[in-house]
């Protein structure tokens, strides 16, 4: 099987790094989306981190968060990753790593091909996508009064919308939301691409569209019937990706969580860390990991 990994990164490149090597196996393309914003890009440090993948960087845009930049960003990896065939298509960031040796993570998909990894949030707020968000960016402002401000005015024109009746009548049965992150097919990749325009029509003032983008295409479509239902159902499990939104948004990982981390079944990745607030948890997942690669012995990850 080949997988190809769609990475959109911005900073942390020490944890991409690390990331690159743990993805580094000759059946792995990794396509890397680095945020224009970002001035100092360390390319041939990631480079020389992958010896038996393929590594492409696509071409660089700016990406505003919560906003529709971030869905232009998944599509043109999306389509660079799909001119050449891969079995799945693995979406993730920069703050990921991997849990699973690449011998397990190919003995997964191999078991279970044909699923689509996708995880749905039990409950949202209609708002996000039934009112059109300005300054969703600029309301994370560094500045305490200029995010303020804008988060403000945000509410203000919510309000506004509300009092005057002009909600967006999304063309969708039902709209999904879930994680950012998923796992998908070569099938469903391409009908994504497909079907983005008419996404787009709904979606492109909507509060963080890249969280409705798969979710609700696939949903409305044949796709549904298959979609990964791991039982208990949780977002993670669904999307197989270890997400902890209970102690943050989300929680950073540190070494205090190692044990944690390694004894989890069930998913493939997890994030997020950060190289600014504890690298050690960074070299203890990749260490454990790496000796498992070495000893050659797949483990049953469910």
């Amino acid at each position: 099987m080949k997988h190809a990994f769609l990475i959109n990164a911005h900073n942390n490149f020490n944890v991409l790094k690390v990331l690159l090597s743990q993805l580094s196996h000759k059946d792995f393309d990794i396509y890397i989306h680095v945020d224009a914003k970002t001035k100092t890009l360390p390319k041939e440090m990631l480079l020389a981190s992958v010896k038996n993948a393929s590594i492409n960087f696509i071409e660089r845009m700016n990406v505003a968060w919560g906003e529709y930049s971030n869905v232009k960003s998944i599509i043109a990896l999306m389509t660079a990753a799909s001119k050449s065939y891969h079995d799945y298509y693995h979406v993730i960031s920069g703050a990921d790593l991997m849990l699973v040796t690449p011998d397990e993570f190919i003995k997964f998909f191999e078991n279970n091909r044909g699923f689509e990894f996708v995880g749905f949030s039990k409950n949202f707020n209609e708002d996000l996508y039934r009112y059109r968000h300005y300054f969703r960016a600029k309301a994370r402002s560094k500045s305490p009064s200029v995010g303020l401000m804008f988060a403000r005015i945000h509410k203000l024109l919510i309000i506004i919308q509300k009092v005057f009746g002009l909600a967006v009548d999304v063309k969708y049965d039902v709209v999904k939301k879930g994680a950012d992150w998923y796992s998908v097919t070569h099938e469903a990749v391409k009908f994504i691409i497909q079907e983005e325009p008419t996404f787009r029509k709904y979606f492109y003032r909507a509060s963080t569209p890249t969280e409705f983008l798969p979710h609700t295409i696939l949903y409305n479509s044949d796709f549904r019937d298959r979609i990964y239902q791991p039982q208990p159902y949780t977002e993670g499990a669904a999307c197989l990706r270890y997400i902890d939104w209970d102690r943050g948004q989300p929680y950073t990982f540190t070494i205090n969580e190692k044990e944690e981390l390694l004894s989890v079944k069930g998913y493939i990745f997890a994030r997020k860390f950060d190289e600014n607030i504890d690298m050690d948890i960074v070299k203890a997942v990749s260490n454990a990991v790496s000796l498992k690669r070495i000893a050659g012995n797949p483990e049953e990850m469910l």
